[in-house]
């Protein structure tokens, strides 16, 4: 009959095995004096993660002009212009075809819409026109009376 300690010893692979660990499965098996002399040395503490490394804040960037500023530096709108012939759009208000547009009434211009952002001046923006401007004097199918 082979005891558990003659059974380890015979493995082949033993030698493959860390000295510690060979101590410690000799150990096991009952002889107190290799257990004494072979007791395998505590395992180092772990070394401690080192600190996070603060990274630096993303770069915001710089907030988009208001629509409102790009559409000042703009070019006038042209009436030919896909958006713009799609809203009727025509630079003098008195042209607007009212038989195309029956919305159409006297005094209707950019300067009174909603939408006109060029306040007092004789052009200005237009959300539906991003980047261009229209003339004061213009009109568009879009048209929308400003609030007293």
């Amino acid at each position: 009959m082979t005891t558990r300690r003659q059974l380890i010893q015979s493995i082949p692979a033993l030698p493959l095995i860390t000295a510690a660990s060979a101590a410690a499965l000799l150990a096991a098996c009952g002889d107190k004096k290799t257990a004494e002399v072979a007791a395998p040395a505590p395992a180092p503490a772990p070394a401690p993660a080192p600190a996070p490394v603060a990274e630096a804040p993303a770069a915001t960037p710089a907030p988009a002009p208001a629509p409102a500023a790009v559409a000042a530096t703009g070019p006038l709108v042209d009436e030919k212009d896909p958006q713009a012939a799609a809203l009727g759009y025509v630079a003098v208000a008195a042209k607007a075809d009212k038989a195309k547009f029956p919305k159409y009434a006297a005094g209707q211009a950019c300067s009174n819409c909603s939408l006109y952002q060029g306040a007092a001046a004789t052009q200005g923006g237009c959300p539906l026109y991003p980047g261009k401007q229209v003339l004061a004097v213009a009109w568009c199918s879009a048209y929308n009376k400003k609030a007293a």
